[in-house]
C-alpha cells in the first residue's frame, strides 16, 4: 500500500496527498493496536484458564499474533517513510517560489 508522492504538484496536491497519507497511515497503526489489543486478551485468556476459542489453544493464538505484529509494524514503518518523502517532494517544488514571495 504506496501512497506515489509524483502527484504531488503544487501545494494543493500536496494536501490532497497528505490527506491520503494520514487515512493510509491511521489504518495501518490502528492494526498494530488492534494486534497488540488482541496479544493482551489472549494472554489474559491463557492466565484465566478460559475456554478455547475456535478450538485453538492460547499459546497458538499468541504465537500467531506475535508472529504477525513485526510485519503490521514493517508496514506501518514504511507508510511513516514515504510522509518523509512527500514532504521532500514538497519542499523540493515550494522552495523556488519561496525568494520570490520574499522579494515582493
Amino acid at each position: 500500500m504506496t501512497i506515489d508522492i509524483e502527484t504531488i504538484t503544487d501545494r494543493t496536491t500536496y494536501l490532497a496527498w497528505r490527506a491520503d497519507w494520514r487515512r493510509h497511515y491511521a489504518a495501518a497503526s490502528e492494526e498494530v493496536r488492534s494486534a497488540k489489543r488482541d496479544l493482551v486478551d489472549a494472554y489474559a485468556a491463557r492466565l484465566a484458564n478460559a475456554p478455547r476459542i475456535q478450538g485453538r489453544t492460547h499459546e497458538y493464538r499468541i504465537a500467531s499474533i506475535i508472529e504477525r505484529l513485526p510485519g503490521l509494524r514493517e508496514e506501518a514503518h514504511i507508510v511513516m517513510s514515504e510522509r518523509a518523502l512527500g514532504t521532500g517532494r514538497r519542499d523540493e517544488l515550494l522552495a523556488p517560489v519561496e525568494p520570490e514571495a520574499i522579494a515582493a
